[in-house]
């Protein structure tokens, strides 16, 4: 019994690779490869789509930013380390029914972490403020390409809102929303991604 369940999860993973739609997609932002060595940092934001179905996929989102301000300090001794971790699992809703091509709306889960450390002489500091949020959001998936292999530009439009948070918002009034905006945990977020879909 055990090899007939394996052998159909084979059966219903692999299919979509011999068929002629896309099924697959993967996705890198270039923004933060871009502006965190800037800072003395390194930035990745990846993302794995599969369609099972013409209209549905789902997507995995990694995202982290890490920032190195020892560096920049100019004294000797001192270690200051800022990072920013994103996990998110969102499903996606494509009306055209092309698979990972086209309009979609987009829904999902979200765990950040915002993590700091600081040392100096001896004396080692470290922290980490957790937020869990949803997001809902709409985006468009341009693939060019006529092959199997298509290369893909992807933006994007999402609203986010956490349900719970280490982060005090209540106590910060008006600027709640805006620093929450800055680490992508709270109001809009935009995005702009490129990548391939096969």
């Amino acid at each position: 019994m055990k090899k007939i369940f394996v052998f159909l999860v084979i059966i219903l993973i692999a299919a979509p690779v011999f068929a002629q739609q896309r099924h697959f997609a993967i996705t890198i932002s270039p923004s933060p490869i871009i502006y965190a060595p800037i800072l003395g940092g390194i930035g990745i934001v990846a993302g794995v789509e599969f369609a099972p179905l013409k209209n549905f996929a789902v997507k995995g989102n990694f995202y982290y930013v890490g920032w190195d301000f020892g560096k920049l300090i100019d004294e000797a001794g001192v270690d200051a380390d800022i990072s920013m971790l994103r996990f998110s699992v969102e499903g996606r809703f494509y009306p055209s029914g092309n698979y990972v091509e086209g309009f979609f709306l987009n829904g999902g889960f979200q765990f950040h972490r915002l993590g700091a450390s600081f040392s100096y002489e001896g004396i080692k500091l470290s922290d980490g403020l957790n937020t869990y949020g949803v997001y809902g959001g709409a985006g468009y998936k341009l693939v060019f390409g006529r092959s199997r292999l298509g290369f893909v530009l992807e933006p994007t439009l999402d609203f986010i809102w956490p349900l719970k948070s280490d982060i005090p918002f209540k106590d910060m009034a008006a600027g709640s929303n805006l620093f929450g905006w800055i680490l992508g945990v709270k109001m809009f977020r935009g995005g702009l991604k490129l990548g391939l879909a096969f």
